[in-house]
């Protein structure tokens, strides 16, 4: 809550020029809100009107830019001259919000178009030797640019080649891979 001071005084942040001298040096205080909300006190000698009602010395009113006030019956307060003291602020968390949203966007239309077309890579669920694993399928590997023939596949070993029929574990792991075997995402 910030405080604007109003008075005859120079001092003030809003001064009321009166060559009377019936407006007090600190006529009254206005307390505003970061959200808007304003309470004016009187503390003065000859009084604050707020749209012709004398305020109670002290005592704090709520008032709108529409209300009248009026400092010792011989000048008005005109709102002009009552600057929103959280403009600044306002104003940085505004465009801090702006630079917020325009970032998110880009960062996300960036993920979105860095996958393979669009799309979500491809991947399904791979039992060996009673363990899950998840797998990328093969034809949602990456393209090799310079002649568009697939990334190849890893080639198998002297060992694997060898071997005609395979060992019993290989045989378990070709049985737990299936055509209905779940894809996860």
């Amino acid at each position: 809550m910030k405080k604007i001071i109003i008075g005859r005084n120079n001092n003030c942040h809003v001064v009321i020029p009166d060559t009377s001298d019936l407006v007090s040096r600190k006529q009254a205080v206005l307390t505003v809100t970061f959200w808007g909300k304003m309470v004016i006190y009187d503390t003065s000698n000859n009084g604050t009107y707020v749209n012709g009602s004398r305020l109670e010395n002290g005592k704090g009113v709520r008032v709108t830019r529409k209300d009248k006030v009026s400092f010792a019956r011989v000048a008005d307060l005109d709102w002009k001259d009552v600057r929103d003291p959280y403009r600044t602020l306002k104003l940085i968390l505004v465009i801090g919000a702006v630079v917020a949203i325009v970032l998110g966007a880009a960062l996300g239309w960036w993920f979105s178009s860095s996958q393979k077309g669009g799309e979500p890579v491809k991947t399904e669920e791979v039992r060996i030797r009673g363990e899950a694993t998840t797998t990328v399928k093969p034809e949602a590997l990456p393209v090799d640019n310079t002649d568009k023939k697939p990334v190849q596949q890893p080639q198998k070993t002297k060992k694997q080649k060898k071997s005609k029929k395979g060992s019993a574990v290989e045989k378990k792991e070709e049985k737990d891979v299936t055509k209905n075997t779940p894809i996860v995402y």
